[in-house]
C-alpha cells in the first residue's frame, strides 16, 4: 500500500540545503520537516539517541498499521515502550529495540505495510527554483558582480509573476536564493535599512556674487565648483571682463588657471565672427590648400594675400603648410603643433609664434594668431624675410 506526499519547490530547496549540510536525510513517514540549518544534531551522542528514538517510535506505530499489537501499557504507565514505570527503573531496549525479540514480519503485514512516495506536485515554479539554484552554485563556484545582479533581477521578476501553488514556500524559496547572492554582489540587501544623507560632505553653496564682483584677478575669484549656477555664470562673464583688460603676457599666465570650460568660452570670445576651429581629422592636402591669410590680431603686418606654395605630412602625422607673400615674396613653413581646448595649433617660422587654425562661411582658411597666443604683438618674420 502507498501513499503519495508532494513536496513544494521550498521544500526541495531546503532538502538541497539538507545535502550539502552532510545529511541526505529527505524525511521519514513521521519526519517530514526539512531543515536548512546545521546546527549539529546529526552526529554524536544525541544524534544516536534521537535515532534511538524514531526507530522505537517508528516500531510502535508501524505495529499499529501493519496490524501487530505490542505492549503498550505493560508493567507500569507505558513500561513497554521502555520508559521508566511506575513498577521500576530504566528499561532502553524499548528505545533502541532489542534484536533478540524482535519478531519478523508476515507477509501480511508487509502487504499491509504504508510507503510514503514523495513525488514533486505540479508547481510551475519547482522548475524555475531548481534553474536559479543551479546558477546561484556556478556564481558561488566562479564569482561575478554583474552577473549576480543580472541574477537576481530575473529572480525577482520570477518572484512577482509566481504561481498560487505553494506561493508562501516559494517566495520563502526565492528569498532564500536572493540572499545568497546578496554575497556576491555589489547592489544592497533585499532588505536594507533607509541611509540617511548628511550634508557634512558637501558644504552649502552660499551667495558668492560679492566675491566675484569684487575680483580684479582670476587669482581672487572664489572656488568655481562651489559656486550656484547663477554665480558661475557671473564669474564666467567676470573672467571675460579681466580677460580684456589683462595685458597679453599677463593673460597668457593667467588663462591657464581657470577652469576647462571657462578658458575655453573665454579663449573663443576672441574669436573672428563666423570663425570656427578646423578639426584634425579634416586635415587634407586639399583642404589646407585653401589657407588664404596669417593673421595677428595686434598691429603688426599680416600676412593677408599669400600663396601655398606645397603641404607636406611629417613622419610624426604632422602637416606643413608651406606659404609665399605675394606683396614681399616672403617665404615661410607653418608646423603643425598640438591640438588643445579644441584649437588646432600651429607654429610659425618661430616656434613661440602660435596660431590656431580656423576656417571662415566661407571655407577658407585662415591662421589666426588672437591675444592669448603666445607671439601675440611680436613679429614673427618681416616682410623682407
Amino acid at each position: 500500500m502507498s501513499r503519495i506526499n508532494c513536496h513544494s519547490a521550498f521544500q526541495h530547496y531546503e532538502m538541497f540545503h539538507s545535502r550539502h549540510c552532510g545529511g541526505g536525510n529527505y524525511g521519514s513517514i513521521f519526519n517530514t520537516t526539512y531543515n536548512i540549518n546545521c546546527g549539529g544534531h546529526s552526529g554524536g551522542f544525541w544524534g544516536g539517541f534521537g535515532l534511538g528514538l524514531g526507530n522505537a517510535f517508528g516500531n510502535i506505530f508501524g505495529g499499529m498499521i501493519g496490524g501487530f499489537s505490542y505492549p503498550m501499557f505493560g508493567g507500569g504507565m507505558f513500561g513497554g515502550f521502555g520508559i521508566p514505570s511506575w513498577g521500576g527503573g530504566w528499561n532502553l531496549s524499548g528505545l533502541f529495540g532489542n534484536r533478540e525479540k524482535k519478531a519478523d514480519k508476515s507477509d501480511e503485514a508487509r502487504k499491509k505495510e504504508v510507503k510514503v512516495v514523495y513525488e514533486a506536485c505540479n508547481d510551475p515554479d519547482l522548475k524555475k527554483i531548481n534553474g536559479f539554484r543551479d546558477k546561484v552554485q556556478e556564481l558561488q563556484k566562479t564569482p561575478d558582480t554583474a552577473k549576480a545582479e543580472a541574477l537576481k533581477k530575473e529572480i525577482k521578476a520570477a518572484m512577482e509573476n509566481q504561481d498560487d501553488t505553494h506561493k508562501a514556500e516559494n517566495t520563502a524559496a526565492y528569498q532564500n536564493l536572493l540572499e545568497d547572492l546578496n554575497g556576491l554582489s555589489s547592489s544592497k540587501p533585499v532588505v536594507t535599512t533607509p541611509v540617511v544623507e548628511t550634508t557634512s560632505a558637501k558644504p552649502p553653496i552660499g551667495d558668492k556674487s560679492k566675491e566675484i564682483d569684487a575680483a580684479d584677478s582670476f587669482d581672487k575669484l572664489p572656488d568655481y565648483a562651489s559656486l550656484s549656477d547663477a554665480d558661475k555664470k557671473k564669474y564666467l562673464d567676470k573672467c571675460l571682463e579681466l580677460a580684456n583688460k589683462l595685458s597679453p603676457e599677463d593673460l597668457q599666465a593667467q588663462i591657464a588657471k581657470l577652469p576647462d570650460d571657462v578658458r575655453v568660452k573665454v579663449k573663443q570670445s576672441f574669436y573672428e565672427a563666423g570663425y570656427t576651429n578646423v578639426k584634425p581629422e579634416e586635415l587634407s592636402d586639399d583642404l589646407l590648400k585653401k589657407l588664404v591669410s596669417i593673421i595677428d590680431k595686434s598691429e603688426i603686418d599680416d600676412f593677408d594675400n599669400i600663396k601655398v606654395l606645397k603641404t607636406t605630412k611629417s613622419g610624426e602625422n604632422k602637416w606643413i603648410v608651406g606659404i609665399k607673400s605675394n606683396e614681399s615674396g616672403a617665404e615661410v613653413s607653418y608646423v603643425q603643433v598640438e591640438f588643445v581646448d579644441g584649437e588646432l595649433i600651429f607654429h610659425g617660422k618661430q616656434e613661440n609664434q602660435k596660431y590656431v587654425l580656423q576656417k571662415d562661411k566661407d571655407n577658407k582658411l585662415h591662421l589666426m594668431q588672437y591675444k592669448y597666443h603666445q607671439g601675440f604683438g611680436t613679429a614673427d618674420v618681416t616682410k623682407q624675410a
